[in-house]
């Protein structure tokens, strides 16, 4: 009996670890924190990964490294890697 608790337990809590690891990239805040971005955003930026397929976002190893922003007719090109 108690291996079949043990295994709800498992199959009720793994969702909740995938969701809450999914939607918490490292680097989604610091995004997300600048207010013109947020205000003119490319149409793309949605979710909670910019490393799939965000406009302008180049990544390495899973974090955020460039910006490519055009805003306000001005090509930005911030170079994040450190």
């Amino acid at each position: 009996m108690d291996k079949i608790a043990v295994e709800v337990f498992a199959f009720l809590l793994f969702p909740t670890l995938v969701i809450s690891v999914s939607n918490n990239h490292p680097d989604i805040t610091s995004l997300q924190s600048f207010e013109w971005i947020r205000s003119s955003k490319p149409h793309n930026w949605e979710g909670s990964d910019p490393c799939g397929n965000w406009d302008g976002i180049i990544c390495n190893k899973s974090r955020v490294t460039t910006m490519y922003i055009l805003y306000i007719n001005i090509l930005l090109n911030m170079d994040l890697t450190y």
